[in-house]
């Protein structure tokens, strides 16, 4: 398996002719970035030395730390990828170029995330059975400022007759940048409770804590929420 520095060099045509792609963490991402961070990862094969290509969307205010990885392309770099370097960096970056990226630069929103992330492919997609479905949706509206609808999904959700998802018995402000998401679907919903204007700092305050902690800070441009406009 290629090593970071490798993948880089990899990638290097791809990275000088398009200025909208950088390198970071075993993959690229589209720059700059507001509310969305798209791109692609280079994972270890399960059974062999090989990479895959898993490419993501990730929506920045419901928190997250890392990159939730959401489904795995059709790319890969071979286990003789160094058999003949340079083919395979061309080989590699054309198919990234013309038959991956295409499908995850549009994913700016939510309605473009359902549409570009299929329902039922991967068990981190956007299932519309699934906690993160509700949590996206919820953050989606809060930013719309539909907090009402926001506060029924997370309360349906979090009911505690649910006996699969559940809640914490107990929210504190250790649960605002928890790394277990129902703990911040909790907090959201005490949030929505508590008084709606603190919802929107809440979730601007989400983005900025996921950047950071993909060390991608220096690509993002904070925007306002489109009921902000």
């Amino acid at each position: 398996m290629p090593k970071d520095r490798e993948i880089k060099k990899l990638l290097r045509p791809l990275l000088s002719r398009r200025s909208d792609l950088v390198y970071f963490g075993r993959g690229i991402c589209f720059v700059p970035f507001t509310r969305y961070l798209r791109g692609v990862v280079f994972k270890l094969h399960t059974h062999s030395t090989r990479s895959v290509i898993t490419f993501f969307a990730n929506q920045l205010c419901d928190g997250e730390n890392s990159v939730n990885v959401a489904l795995e392309g059709p790319a890969e770099i071979p286990e003789d990828w160094e058999d003949d370097v340079e083919a395979t960096s061309r080989k590699l970056c054309d198919e990234l170029e013309r038959d991956i990226l295409p499908m995850i630069e549009p994913v700016t929103n939510f309605e473009e995330h359902l549409k570009r992330f299929p329902r039922g492919l991967h068990v981190f997609d956007l299932s519309d059975k699934s906690d993160r479905y509700d949590f996206n949706l919820a953050c989606d509206v809060c930013t719309r400022g539909d907090f009402d609808r926001a506060e029924a999904v997370m309360a349906e959700l979090l009911d505690p007759k649910n006996p699969f998802y559940g809640a914490p018995e107990v929210v504190t402000e250790e649960h605002r940048f928890s790394m277990m998401r129902q703990e911040r679907m909790a907090y959201l919903l005490m949030t929505l409770r508590r008084g709606k204007i603190e919802v929107l700092t809440l979730l601007h305050d989400w983005e900025a804590f996921s950047v950071k902690s993909m060390r991608v800070e220096k690509h993002w441009k904070p925007s306002p929420f489109p009921c902000e406009l």
